[in-house]
This record gives structure tokens, sequence and C-alpha cells, in this order.
């Protein structure tokens, strides 16, 4: 994912359809558009390339124009106490004063280019921890549209289930009414439907809630009511080798490595600008007064090296070199936990999409034989074969069959969720 990618996904939104189901992409969409944590990092990459583009021309020097008016033109007087009294005048008082100075750097021992440089990797880190902000959005608009998505599956499930305990007290009462079956039936099957109901009503509450998170990531009402289009991925399960190669150019990876270049740059920049420094400095200054001004005489020019040292810089900065080189070694070892993290999430996602698709499937033939199961027990309960115990609990064991299901497609979208973030996907 680079800059082009990241303004597709923020500001390419199609304009959706009334009533249109909205997809898990439609969701990371939203996510990424006006997100006030992507504002922030694009700020942030933004500052960084100003300050680049600052320390790229302070290698080109410096101009400085300075003018000074006088309101009257007199030149200061002094008499002195002698006998007679001899007064003195300093003609050196001016209507008008110029002055235009540049200063070129000539060798500054790598001070300059090395800020220049530094600011330029920073400014690289920027932009990457920008990339990774969007991919940790999209993570978390992912994450919240499978939970929303599974608890709009639950709601179905817990309606179905509902029906069919509202179903089985019909009949329990039309046999208890017929004489074929005890009272005790109806009882039993009355508490499974005060139970169903108060499943459906659990699940539509975390309807409730998750459709709120959905809202809360992707900053869209739409979300809260709209249908979700709740599909399971089919992908190809990367090898883990390819995966972490492709992991390890992650784009936090990638930035806390150029912050440290940075910091490192940073430091050998201060070090070199306590030293001296040789510059091409060129003065021109013109003083007159009403009727002076301007004329060729009262102008002074001046061009030559000149060389700056501050007496105390260097003490200065021996502690910036040695504070900077303490954060470079602090950025570097983070770059390196950061880069042992990343091979430990992308092997334990891979193990959790093993582990959840081979769930799947045993969730998927579980349910098969809980639906024949509860199919043959309804049958075998009224012709009498079955209790209402045994037909009840076949019914339990196909409503967890059903969640179980529901439960192992979330794993296995939050797995893979997990992976994309991961490898920087």
């Amino acid at each position: 994912m680079n800059r082009r990618v990241i303004t597709l996904l923020a500001f390419g939104l199609p304009a959706l359809l009334a009533g249109q189901d909205l997809t898990q992409a439609d969701a990371v969409r939203a996510a990424l558009a006006a997100n006030p944590r992507l504002e922030a990092a694009r700020a942030a990459r933004e500052a960084g390339g100003a300050q680049a583009e600052q320390a790229r021309w302070d290698r080109y020097g410096r101009l400085d124009l300075g003018f000074q008016w006088n309101p009257s033109v007199g030149n200061p007087e002094f008499t002195l106490p002698t006998a007679p009294a001899m007064t003195i005048t300093f003609p050196t008082y001016a209507r008008n004063q110029f002055e235009a100075s540049f200063t070129q750097p000539v060798w500054t021992w790598g001070a300059l280019s090395g800020r220049a440089r530094a600011a330029g990797l920073r400014e690289e880190a920027d932009l990457q921890l920008e990339i990774r902000t969007a991919q940790q959005i999209a993570f978390d608009a992912t994450r919240a549209y499978l939970e929303a998505g599974q608890a709009q599956e639950a709601v179905a499930v817990a309606e179905q289930n509902l029906a069919q305990e509202q179903a089985f007290l019909a009949n329990a009462r039309a046999r208890v009414a017929q004489g074929a079956s005890a009272r005790l039936d109806v009882l039993r099957a009355e508490l499974s439907v005060s139970e169903a109901e108060s499943g459906l009503i659990a699940a539509r509450n975390q309807v409730l809630l998750t459709r709120e998170a959905l809202v809360t990531v992707t900053r869209e009402d739409r979300f809260r009511t709209a249908r979700l289009r709740f599909e399971q991925e089919q992908r190809a399960l990367p090898d883990e080798a390819g995966a972490i190669a492709r992991g390890l150019r992650r784009p936090d990876l990638l930035g806390s490595v150029r912050q440290a270049q940075a910091l490192r740059t940073s430091a050998e920049a201060e070090r070199a600008a306590g030293l001296p420094s040789l510059s091409i400095r060129t003065v021109l200054s013109q003083a007159g007064d009403t009727h002076g001004w301007g004329q060729a005489a009262n102008r002074t020019y001046a061009v030559g090296l000149a060389i700056q040292w501050e007496a105390l810089s260097a003490r200065r900065a021996r502690i910036r070199y040695a504070d900077l080189s303490a954060q470079a070694r602090s950025e570097q070892a983070q770059a390196a936990s950061l880069e042992d993290r990343l091979v430990q999430d992308i092997r334990g996602a891979r193990w959790r999409i093993e582990q959840a698709g081979a769930q799947i499937e045993v969730a998927r033939r579980a349910l098969a034989q809980a639906e024949e199961q509860a199919r043959v027990s309804r049958l075998a309960y009224q012709e009498g074969i079955r209790t209402a115990v045994e037909r009840q609990s076949d019914e339990v064991a196909l409503s967890d069959a059903r969640y179980r299901l529901l439960s192992t497609r979330l794993d296995l979208g939050l797995a893979w969720a997990a992976l994309d973030l991961a490898v920087g996907d």
C-alpha cells in the first residue's frame, strides 16, 4: 500500500444505492475517509516534509537586508570645560542607513548536509507511519465489520431456534390435549421457548453493540441499520517464508529503521556543528542624509572568507551528539524487537487460519449431523418413540452447532485480517 492507494481508499468512495447491502470493502473505505488518526499521520508527514525543505534551503546561504531611517539629522557634539570652551562634533549621524549581506556556507564539516539528509529520512519515516496507520484502520474496520456480521447472522439463528421451539410447544400442547403426552412436556416446551426468547434478545443486543462499534470505526450512520453481506473470503494460505519476507518490508518496520538512520545522521551533523565553519560573506552598506543619499562615496563593499566558531559550541555539540546517539540506539533496538514480533505475529496468524479452517469443516459436518438428528428426533417424538427431554437435547445440540459454525467463521475472518496486518498488506 502506497500513498496513491491511501488516497484512493480514502476519497474514491463509490455512491451506494439506497438499501444496498454493505460489504467489508465498504467499511474499510468509510473508515479511511476523513479518519482523524489518518489525518493526524498525514499532517505529521507534511510537517516533516516542510522541515526537510527548510533543512535543504539552509545549505543555500542566507541573505539579510536592513534599513534604518532617522527622523532628523544631527551629529553629536561634546563641549570640553576648557578656557576658552572647546566643542567637538562627531559627523556620524545619517538620516538613511541601508545594509545587505549574503553568507554562503562553504565548509561545515557536513553539518548542513547531514541535517538535510536526516530531515529527508524523517520525512520518509513519517510517510511509512501514515501508510501503517491506514493499514491499522483497515484492520479495525475489518474486525468491527466481521463481528457485526457474525452478530447479524446470530440473530437469524436465534430467530430460527425460537420458531422451532414455538412449533414444538404447539405440538406438545396438541399431544397433551389428545392425551398422548404428559403435562410436563408442555412445561418443558414453555421453558425452552422462554430460553429461546432470551437468547434472541441477547443476540439482538449484541447486534446493537457491534453495530455501534462499527459506526465508531467507519464514522457513518448507515452502518448502524444497513444489512451486512457477511461472506467468507476464499484465499490460498501464503507460505511462511514468503509471508515473513513481505512482512520485513512492512511500513512501520521500515519507518523505524529510517527513524534510527535519521537520528544517527542528526547526531553526526550536530557533532560537526561544533567545529569551526567556513563561509563566503558579502556585505554592502550605504548611509547618507537628505542630500547625500544615493552618492557612491557613501557606499562600502566587503567580500571575503569568514570563519565562524562559537567558543562553547563544542561542548554543546558533544551533549547533543550523545543524546541523539542514544535515541538512535533505542530506535534501532525497537526496530529489532518489532521484527521479532512481526515473525511471531505472522506465524501465529497462519496457525490460527489453519486451525479455523479445520474447525469450520468440522463445524459444518457437525451441523449437518445435528440437523439430521433433530429432524429424526422431531418425527420420533410425534410418533411417541422419543421423549420430550431427548427431543429437547437434540434441539439444543442443533442450536450449539449453528452457533459454533458462526464462531469458527468469525475466527477465520479475524485470523486472515490479523495476517494481512502482520504482513503489511
